[in-house]
């Protein structure tokens, strides 16, 4: 659907609107680094993993 999903180091996972490269939403989820995302086949859902074992 043309989002972009990325995480960093403050432990916050941020969904991007890929054409404008405009931030859509943010969610701050982790204590630490977010070390993996992983979408559903159908990018329904994203999961994230952290450095805080979460």
């Amino acid at each position: 659907n043309g989002t972009l999903v990325s995480a960093d180091s403050t432990g916050s996972v941020h969904f991007w609107d890929a054409q404008h490269g405009t931030l859509i939403q943010s969610h701050s989820r982790h204590k630490g680094d977010v070390n993996a995302l992983a979408a559903t086949p159908t990018n329904r859902r994203v999961f994230s993993a952290g450095s805080d074992g979460q």
